[in-house]
């Protein structure tokens, strides 16, 4: 069995980089709950590679894959925006110590989410028992 060098070859990248907008939409002790809200908008580039002909060759195909290219973008957003994700925190929250053979257990309760200069705030009660 031979193998044959690919005749097309192309860089494929986005343009700007790809930016996915996220929302928290909720957590618990355990869990962090996500939907994806936005994609921003982004063209997909191809650039020819590879010697003299298989430059040649990739720009003729790209010519020809416009239209399918120019899709990708609305067909990403429209995949993956409105999509929630669920991701497990690996276990509970919360800290445990022993302090002279006393067992002391600290961990979250009644979690809430804000935005505070930009950034994610997790505020909440905590609970020593």
């Amino acid at each position: 069995m031979s193998i044959i060098p690919a005749l097309v070859m192309f860089a494929v990248t986005p343009s700007p980089p790809i930016t996915v907008h996220v929302q928290v939409t909720e957590l618990t002790d355990k869990e962090l709950k996500t939907k994806i809200t936005k994609i921003n908008p982004f063209t997909v580039n191809l650039t020819p590679l590879g010697s003299g002909v298989q430059k040649f060759a990739a720009a003729v195909v790209a010519a020809f894959t416009k239209h399918m290219v120019d899709q990708v973008p609305k067909k990403v957003s429209g995949a993956f925006v409105g999509k929630e994700m669920s991701l497990e925190l690996g276990g509970a929250l919360g800290y445990h110590l022993e302090v002279a053979g006393v067992k002391i257990d600290a961990s979250p309760a009644n979690l809430t989410l804000t935005n505070r200069e930009s950034m994610l705030l997790i505020s909440g009660d905590l609970v020593v028992s």
